[in-house]
Order: C-alpha cells, then sequence, then structure tokens
C-alpha cells in the first residue's frame, strides 16, 4: 500500500453481488447485514399447500458463509413477531414457534424444500407457520438471522 492509501469498500467474495456505483457517504453505519451483501433471507411458497401434494418452500438471500440454514414450521404463530434485538439479532423476529424443523442445503443463496401434505381432508383448513433461519458468523453478534413468516393454509 502507498501512503495515505485508504479501504473504501469490502466484500465477503464468493460471488458477492455488485451493487455498481455507490455514495458510500450516503449509506447508513449499520454494521451488519441480513443476508447476502444486504439481501434480507427471505421464505417463499412456490405452490399451495393442498392436501395430497407437495407445497415448494423457497428460501433465499442466505448468507455466503452460512453455516446452515433450517426451516421451522408449526405453531404458535407470533403476529406482528417477537423482536429478537436484545438476542444480538437487530432487524429479526420470531413469527413461529417450529414444532417440526428441516434442514436446508445451503451450497449458496438458495435452497429449496419440498413439503409433502399428506391427503386427509381432515388437514383442510389447518394454518401453520412457517420461517426460515441461518446461521452464519459475522452477520450480526447472534450469528444468526430469521427470514419472513409465512402462513400455510391448507387447502384442498
Amino acid at each position: 500500500m502507498r501512503d495515505g492509501s485508504v479501504l473504501v469498500g469490502w466484500s465477503r467474495g464468493g460471488g458477492s453481488i455488485n451493487p455498481g456505483r455507490l455514495d458510500l457517504s450516503a449509506l447508513p453505519a449499520t454494521g451488519y447485514t441480513t443476508g447476502q451483501d444486504g439481501t434480507p433471507l427471505s421464505l417463499d411458497a412456490r405452490s399451495r399447500p393442498v392436501v395430497g401434494t407437495n407445497c415448494v418452500l423457497d428460501t433465499s438471500g442466505i448468507p455466503s458463509g452460512a453455516l446452515f440454514a433450517g426451516l421451522l414450521i408449526g405453531l404458535p404463530i407470533h403476529d406482528p413477531g417477537i423482536d429478537l434485538s436484545l438476542l444480538g439479532m437487530p432487524g429479526c423476529r420470531q413469527y413461529v414457534a417450529g414444532i417440526q424443523g428441516f434442514g436446508l442445503a445451503v451450497p449458496g443463496p438458495l435452497s429449496s424444500l419440498s413439503l409433502s401434505i399428506p391427503n386427509d381432508a381432515g388437514l383442510i383448513g389447518l394454518v401453520l407457520g412457517a420461517q426460515s433461519i441461518a446461521h452464519a458468523p459475522f452477520v450480526n453478534p447472534f450469528g444468526l438471522v430469521t427470514s419472513n413468516g409465512l402462513l400455510l393454509s391448507i387447502g384442498n
């Protein structure tokens, strides 16, 4: 480095998103991001939960370097969610206390899970909550981020 040189940008590497030209002085100084280059961890349903079918759930924005990711499904559903800032997870909320957990493959920023809905008419109308989590060191002081919550209303 030459005298007077300074570092004006930083990237995690490994396929980081290029945000283009930025005025760094205009950015908020939060210190932490919630996912891949600030993209929040997100959970979406690719298909509806219908009895006798598979419901595909996509988790995106998994932080680079995540050690594991998971999906919680169950009850109770917390609305508007429990603020997890006191645990060192700023911007994160708990929407579901999962009664069933699933591990997700984390080779990249997206992972999908196909959830089999039994062919049982007694399940019609059942509403479950779903939420993804990811553990990645240095994302926040706790090292864990949470996604948005989904309501899965089983239909026919």
